[in-house]
């Protein structure tokens, strides 16, 4: 999806790999300016000096306030790409991917229509320089994450089309680019000699046709079809819903490899896990603190079925990967009580609030309201210190017949998307990430939790 500017950008970051899929052209609209800006006073020293030692912001705005997740609706054409930059780091930082996303494409064409403005050609290397100090210090699982996000919106025209439309009425930028002109050799020799800078900017002639130039090429779309408010906002959910489903391919291509051993060694009345049949303390693998929980067999703590036996499953990388259709099926458990919690995105068992108190996602006061005889989950964004869970209990949820060997059992029938109402069991296709406790006393310990995969396919 990106062009030869962002993909060079991400090999000099080290991320070549798991973003330079799909690119966008590497067209150089002739863009010419409409206003001439002048740079007055003639940058100091301080200023030169921080160009020197490989800074790419000035004193001023390195004492700004740290940067937040800006919501792409909340974006301006006055925000410049030193802005948007940390605010994509931050995003990604919270899990929130559709506006780190949205951010990220934007200041892309932010740099190349200043590139096409600024006289000093030595600036060049400004986006990259950017991108570079926004992506090194993020965690590669953020950084892969971007990258599934940045595959599954190239591959899906709808969602292209809407950021395609989306950054066309943000604009043209309307600021004035310090940011790369800072980073020139002309502002450098200005700054250390003490001398005016020669004329910045270029003249263009016709800003919004060059910016439509710059994003039909950056993203390969049309801008053809006019939409209005309703439709922008089916157009928003829709993007959003593929953001959240994009498939993590790693643990896509590991877990359906168990997943096909598991259907191989299947009984025609019931499929039956692979690793140490339900028992992940068999297998010698780490569990990362976590359980042993038993699943999927008769007696064990917990089991997902499906279409009247279990759902293929099996323990991978010390969380159990479960199999399921888009369609209903059921949990069953020994204990007192199951919690889940569930997201479209990895995410920690445990965090803080913003007064720094920490709590799990699965416990008692995180539970989510739903009403009585409840045969829906809820699947929360990942994103937030305050998502919880589901709470399976005969006073909250929809009772079945459980299977052989175990005390209860609860019907589902829906998948509830906090953060994306318009989507559905039914219609949901990826991994949902989470974490089940199974509670045998009144106090939880880690020995009752287990992380989960439920792949959908």
């Amino acid at each position: 999806m990106f062009d030869r500017l962002v993909r060079s950008s991400f090999l000099l970051a080290g991320l070549a790999a798991p973003l330079a899929v799909n690119a966008f052209a590497a067209q150089s609209p002739q863009a010419n300016a409409g206003l001439i800006f002048r740079l007055s006073p003639s940058p100091g020293p301080a200023i030169a000096q921080s160009i020197v030692d490989g800074q790419t912001q000035t004193p001023a705005q390195q004492q700004s306030t740290p940067p937040k997740c800006v919501a792409a609706a909340n974006a301006t054409n006055q925000m410049t790409p030193a802005d948007l930059y940390p605010m994509v780091a931050q995003c990604i930082q919270e899990n929130d991917f559709a506006d780190a996303l949205a951010l990220f494409a934007l200041a892309g064409m932010d740099v190349r229509y200043d590139k096409s403005r600024v006289s000093d050609k030595t600036t060049s290397d400004t986006g990259s320089v950017l991108v570079r100090r926004t992506f090194q210090p993020l965690p590669a699982a953020g950084k892969d994450r971007l990258g599934d996000v940045i595959n599954a919106v190239s591959n899906d025209k709808p969602a292209t089309e809407y950021l395609c439309r989306w950054t066309q009425k943000v604009g043209p930028p309307a600021y004035y680019p310090e940011y790369m002109i800072l980073h020139g050799m002309n502002a450098i020799t200005a700054g250390l000699t003490r001398t005016p800078l020669p004329q910045e900017l270029l003249p263009v002639a016709d800003p919004s046709g060059t910016w439509k130039a710059i994003v039909t090429s950056y993203l390969h779309c049309t801008l053809a079809e006019q939409s209005g408010p309703s439709q922008d906002a089916q157009a928003a959910e829709w993007y959003r819903k593929v953001v959240v489903s994009a498939p993590v391919r790693s643990l896509a291509r590991s877990s359906a490899q168990a997943g096909q051993a598991s259907q191989s060694a299947a009984t025609p009345t019931s499929s039956q896990p692979t690793t140490a049949n339900g028992d992940p303390t068999a297998s010698g693998e780490q569990t990362g603190g976590y359980g042993p929980l038993r699943f999927n067999r008769e007696g064990a703590d917990f089991y997902f079925a499906q279409d009247g036996k279990f759902a293929p499953a099996s323990f991978v990388d010390g969380s159990i990967v479960i199999h399921l259709h888009p369609a209903s099926f059921q949990i069953g458990y020994n204990g007192e009580q199951v919690n889940i919690c569930l997201a479209p995105i990895p995410f920690p068992e445990v965090r803080a609030d913003p007064t720094g108190y920490k709590a799990s996602c699965l416990s008692g006061p995180m539970s989510g309201a739903r009403p009585p005889n409840s045969d829906a989950l809820l699947v929360y964004s990942g994103s937030k210190w305050s998502d919880g869970n589901s709470a399976l209990t005969d006073s909250t949820s929809m009772k079945t017949t459980p299977m052989e060997g175990f005390h209860s059992a609860y019907q589902v029938n829906q998948l509830l998307f906090i953060a994306a109402p318009g989507m559905s069991l039914g219609s949901f296709k990826g991994t949902l990430y989470g974490y089940i406790v199974v509670q045998k006393q009144n106090e939880r310990s880690k020995k009752d939790i287990m992380p989960v995969h439920l792949i959908f396919e």
